[in-house]
């Protein structure tokens, strides 16, 4: 229902903003509310947005903040959203456990 997902985003949204200072913090670019800090945090955001049923998930901001090292917002997002369509992932990050059990032992 909506209200579930607007719920659901909110509380994303709440998780992503608390998970943000602790991807590699010791590092000067990750401070609070830089540049970058501010581009990983729109890509985690698009994610949610993208794929609902996903949301955000704990350590999803450091695969973020990676890709978004070394490609432009647009390209990090696309990478993103396909590491999340891997069987691998996309079961880690639903906490599918069956599916990441199968993933692992056909890899």
């Amino acid at each position: 229902t909506t209200t579930t997902t607007t719920t659901d985003a909110v509380a994303a949204v709440r998780t992503i903003d608390v998970d943000l200072p602790r991807t590699f913090g010791e590092l000067a670019l990750f401070e609070a509310n830089s540049e970058f800090t501010v581009v990983v945090r729109r890509l985690l955001l698009a994610v949610v947005v993208w794929r609902p049923a996903v949301g955000y998930v704990q350590g999803m901001s450091h695969v973020a903040a990676m890709l978004a090292l070394y490609m432009r917002e647009e390209d990090a997002f696309v990478c993103l959203t396909n590491l999340i369509d891997t069987r691998l992932l996309g079961a880690l990050y639903s906490m599918n456990l069956c599916r990441l059990s199968s993933s692992s032992s056909s890899s």
